[in-house]
Formats: C-alpha cells, structure tokens, sequence
C-alpha cells in the first residue's frame, strides 16, 4: 500500500499556523473599520452641531446689528426733529423715531418677525431715562422723561430701546426655538462753539432819552441798542446791571422775531473801547481776575506764540467735532473768573473769517458766546490801603482817613463801596459813594462818620473794604483796614510768604506766616492762628484743603512769640494747601486771621490775604467777559473782511442749553 506524501515546504505554501493568523487578521481589519464608522458617525454629529451652533450665533448676531442700526436711526430721527422744528412737541419727535423704525424693522435679514418699540416705554425700575427697557423717550437734565405735549426746548436727551424675537434653525433638535435681541441707543447734544465773541451792546447802559420808533435797522451804533433782543425792541430800555442775561423791558431775538444785524467778527467786529478787536477770542485761555490766574487747555501754555494760538484757535471752525471743551460754567453775577477769555487784536481775525467762509454758507446758524461789547484790562480798578483808622468809644462821628481808588485806562464804569467782615460796634461810610475812579493816582474817597460805639473795650480789629463795580464788570475787590479803639500801641504784623503757583495742579503749596512786633510791643500770650471761614471777603477754601505746621488735619495753630532784640516778638507757622482739594484749577485767595493779647490785655487781631495763584506766568491783560451763549443766523458774506448775522434765539447761560438746540448737533453718546 501505498503512502500519500505531504507536500513540501516551500513558496506558495502556507502552515496551519500562518492560516489562523491570517483569518484572526481579517477579524481585525473588520472591527477596525467598523469603529472608524463610529467615529465618523460621532464626528459628524460634532460637526453637524457645531454648524447648528455657528449658524444660530450668526443669525443672532445679524438680527443684533440690525436692530441696534435701527435704534440708532430711530434715536437721531428723533434728535433731528428736536434741533429743526422749533414748533414741534416731544410727540412729534417721538413719532418720527417711531415712523423709521417701522421701516428698518420690517425686513429682517434672517426673517425674524417684526416688532415695535414698546408705547408706553417699560422700564428696569424708577422712571428714569438710563433705566429704559423697552421703547422711545425724550428727558430733560435731570434724565426724566417728558410727556409728548411738552415743548423740545426742554429736550436734554433720546434715548431708544429694543427688545425683539430672533428663531432659531438647529436649536430647535434641544428645544431652544426662539431668543431674543436687545439694543439700545442714546443721543445727546452739543454745540459747535465758535472761537468768537459777539458784541451785545451799543451805547451801554443806556436808555436812549429818545428811542427811535421804530428801532432802525441797521442799528446805529451811537445809540443804544441791545444786539441780542429783537429787532423791534432793541433800542428800547437799559442794561440790565445785575443779571447779564436780562433784557429790561425789551423782548429777546428768537426765530420768529431775530435781533438786528450785527457783525460776527472781522474788520467791522470792533468793541466800543478797542478798535484792534475784531471778535475773534481765545476760547483756551480763561480766567482774568488778576495777573497770575491764567488756566490753559487743549495743548495751549502760556509760551503758545500768537500764531500758533490763531492757528489752533480757529481750528474749532472747521474741525467736524467743534471745539473740544471744556464747556464754560453757567454764567454768573459777578462773573465766573473762567468766563472770561484773551483776545485776539487786528487782523488776527481773517483767519477765522476765512474758515467761517469756507465750511458755512448764508442762512446757516451757528453758536456764539457773547460779551458786551467792552475789552476789558486788569485790574480794571485798585483801592489803595489806607491808614489805621483811630477811634474813641462812644465820640461823635469823625472821618476815619482817606483813601484812593484807581483805574486802568480801559475801566469807564463806577464803583460801589461797603464795609464787610466789620465788627458789630463799628460804623462806617464813604464819600463820595459810588465813585468813579481816575487814572494814574486815583480819586480821593473819605471815610465818613467813623465811630465806635460807647463800652467798646480798647482793641485792635479789622474789617474790609469792598469795591463792587458796576456793569459791565460786575467785579469786586477787597482791602484790609484796621481800627484801633482806645489807642491800643502794643501790636503785631503779619507777613506772608510770595504768593505760588503749583508747578502741576494738584501739587501741594507751603506758606510760611509770620508774626512781629515792633520794640517794646509785648505780647506775653500766644497768637491763635486760623483761615477766615465767614466768606465775608472771600470764600473759604474747601475742608480738607488747608493745615498748619505740617500736620494733616490740624485747622488752626497756636504761635508763640518770643522776644528778640530791642523788645520786639515775633514767631512764625507754616500753613499747608493741597491744590488737588481746592476743586477746579483757579486763583484761590485766602484769609489770614490772627488774633492775640497783648501785655495790657488788650485784644489785638489782624487778617491778611494770601493766594493760590493758577499760572506762574503772567499772560496779556486784555479779555472780554462772556455773557451768555446764543445762536446767530449768517445774514452775509459778501464783505471778504466781516461776516454777519443776526442772533434767532434767546441769550442762555451754557453752550449746552436745550434752547439753543438749533445750532447743537446730535451725536451718538454711551448708554
């Protein structure tokens, strides 16, 4: 019988062992394509929701834009309304925001439905412009919003919210089917302020004994006239003397009735003092109260060079935004120090006229300030210290001394003289009262019926002369004066330290006081040193501004005076100021006042004035006093050196007043 052989080994032939492998290899291959699928399938859903996701966002963040570019129409559609029609009520503004959302809201660019601003709004809490949620309102400056039968002159602020639904395309696989998108937009205003003063007065003070009827017009520039009242009734009456923003019996320029025709500024733009002055004013540089007291803004120093000054000055004419800011405080009676402004002489002003030419044209309105038509010089006027005045308890009335007040060469005015900060047993007058002082050394005033009243004890005390001069200053000055009662002869002297400048404002100023005798002025007991809190003078400094002998809190400080040589005494303190804590960068003075006794027991106080000044630098001492704000329609162009116009609105106190809401300009502000 024959065997069957086993095949031989050899290419081609495969053993039971590699057979198993390479079926246990297939299985593999098969289970790992199998888990590639899983992954596929898991990647997908991934992908197929990150998709779901990246779509639904963008549909958000479409129907987002949208809605915020239709509040932001529907805001300043409101705002136009409130700066051109003057006859208008806040419903009519409210409508018109109203009417372009209706529009803008209509065609989704994801097909969200369409919605509308809530009427009546709906607010997060108090009814308060920032706390709206939902809708349109106009408020006033204090953010409360006004009913739609109210006037737009009252109109501070739009504000537009929205609230409205977006749907959703894969969200809806986890059940989220529709969001909902918010916006909000708010407008405000301001004003382009020109970097020119308007001239308000002819013939100031006036009354013209014999007004025209009717007013002419032009007006005659010999004769009163009130540049800023209307037309028909601008020769009539007299300056207010005690509000600069008054109009006496006459009626204010609106638009309906504007004021007579008055040359803005150039070569016609002359002042009733100061033919070189063609209203053209440097808006940078404020506050004039004496020679130190300059504050600078928007780059300007006091080493800016007149033509950089013109250049950067009339800038604010044909820059988009206006003039930077800050605004001016509220005009006052006696004037705020920082309204008033440097001038700028001659033909400086054919720079700005050419750049009022060039962005503005006939009928346009513009935002001035306005002065009454006096260049003004400091200091316009000068009360001269007097002597000790002497007194006896109980005498009859005598003079008290003389003194002299004096002018510069551009003060034409009076004035009024009155005692301040004036012990209770004092009395006092002045002749002549008010007075108008002269140039070079002054005009003579006597004070008259000087007395003490009888029992008052013998002492040395101090009160203040105050010269308030009349319009169109409405300035004040003060001097120290002391009286001695009973011929008090042991006295002392305070001397202060120069007065400073911070080098930064916010830096800290060390004044050294100090206190002397003459011989044989004993005085055994310590000075009480203090500031003058009565304001009678001047304003106190701020609580937290000041301190004595270097210590943080301490208001007041005690002085001992010790003898020296021939029987004279004398010490000093150190008084601190913080300028940060004085408030605004200004010229801030402050009073001295120290009181002592004296080795008779007689009581002895003097008080003296000390400065904070704002500028280190002295500047020019030629400025204009700004009076208000108003707006003025160009009326010509025609004359190359001088444009034109006549004022459509009423005088105000800020550039920012809703009235003057014709020459202000909506723009865009955070919520």
């Amino acid at each position: 019988m024959s065997a069957t052989a086993e095949p031989a080994s050899g290419p081609g032939r495969k053993t039971g062992r590699e057979t198993g492998r390479s079926a246990a290899g297939a299985v593999g291959r098969a289970r790992e394509r199998g888990q590639a699928l899983v992954l596929v399938a898991l990647s997908l859903v991934v992908l197929l929701g990150m998709a779901a996701v990246a779509i639904d966002a963008g549909r958000f963040m479409t129907q987002r834009r949208f809605v915020q570019n239709a509040a932001d129409a529907a805001a300043l559609a409101a705002a136009n309304v409130v700066v051109n029609q003057s006859t208008a009520t806040v419903g009519t503004a409210r409508q018109a925001a109203r009417t372009v959302l209706a529009v803008d809201l209509a065609g989704s660019p994801v097909g969200a439905p369409s919605f509308a601003a809530a009427d009546p709004p709906v607010f997060n809490g108090a009814t308060y412009g920032p706390n709206l949620a939902d809708g349109i309102v106009l408020t006033d400056s204090s953010g409360t919003p006004l009913p739609d039968s109210a006037a737009l002159d009252s109109v501070s602020d739009v504000r537009v919210a929205l609230s409205g639904p977006v749907s959703f395309t894969f969200g809806r696989v986890v059940g989220i089917t529709t969001g909902t998108v918010s916006a909000t937009a708010h407008v405000g205003f301001s004003g382009d302020l020109m970097p020119i003063a308007v001239r308000r007065y002819y013939g100031a003070p006036g009354p013209d004994p014999a007004p025209p009827n009717p007013c002419p017009e032009p007006p005659d520039p010999s004769a009163f006239t009130d540049l800023a009242a209307s037309q028909a009734t601008s020769c009539t009456g007299q300056v207010d003397g005690t509000n600069p923003l008054g109009y006496d019996v006459r009626t204010p320029a609106s638009a309906t009735s504007p004021g007579p025709t008055v040359p803005l500024v150039g070569q016609a733009a002359t002042a009733a003092n100061n033919s070189s002055f063609r209203g053209f004013v440097a808006l940078d540089i404020r506050n004039y109260e004496d020679q130190f007291s300059r504050v600078y803004y928007n780059n300007v120093t006091s080493g800016t060079q007149p033509n950089a000054l013109k250049n950067m000055e009339s800038g604010w004419v044909t820059n988009p935004l206006g003039y930077p800011g800050p605004d001016f405080p509220p005009i006052t009676a006696p004037p705020d120090p920082n309204d008033q402004v440097g001038i700028m002489d001659g033909t400086s002003a054919g720079i700005v006229v050419s750049d009022l030419e060039s962005k503005y044209h006939v009928g346009d309105r513009i935002l001035c300030a306005l002065y009454d038509g006096t260049v003004m010089t400091i200091p316009d006027f000068t009360l001269n210290p007097p002597s000790p005045v002497s007194l006896t308890a109980g005498a009859a009335p005598k003079s008290g001394g003389t003194f002299k007040v004096s002018r510069n060469q551009a003060f034409t005015g009076t004035v009024a003289l009155s005692t301040v900060g004036a012990p209770a047993w004092l009395s006092l007058g002045y002749s002549p009262n008010p007075v108008t002082p002269s140039q070079g050394s002054g005009t003579t005033v006597t004070m008259t019926n000087a007395a003490a009243a009888a029992g008052t004890p013998a002492q040395i005390a101090t009160f203040w002369i105050e010269g308030q001069a009349g319009s169109p200053y409405l300035t004040a000055h003060h001097q120290p004066v002391a009286v001695n009662v009973g011929n008090v002869s042991q006295d002392f002297a305070i001397s202060l330290s120069p007065d400073q400048a911070p080098t930064n404002w916010g830096d800290q100023l060390t004044y050294t006081l100090t206190f002397t005798t003459a011989a044989s002025g004993n005085f055994p007991a310590p000075l009480n040193v203090t500031l003058d809190g009565s304001g009678a003078a001047y304003a106190a400094l701020a609580a937290g501004s000041y301190w004595f002998d270097g210590v943080q809190g301490q208001t007041s400080a005690t002085v001992a005076m010790t003898s020296g040589s021939h029987g004279s005494y004398s010490g000093s303190v150190t008084l601190t100021i913080n300028t940060t804590a004085l408030g605004a960068q200004a010229t801030y003075p402050f009073v001295v006042s120290a009181t002592g006794t004296n080795a008779a027991g007689q009581p002895v106080a003097h008080e003296a004035v000390g400065k904070v000044l704002a500028s280190a630098t002295a500047d020019d001492s030629k400025y204009v006093d700004i009076i208000g704000f108003g707006v003025y329609q160009i009326t010509s162009m025609s004359d190359p050196n001088t444009v034109y116009g006549q004022l459509v609105s009423a005088v105000k106190p800020t550039a920012t007043d809703p009235a003057l809401r014709s020459a202000l300009t909506p723009r865009l502000r955070p919520w």
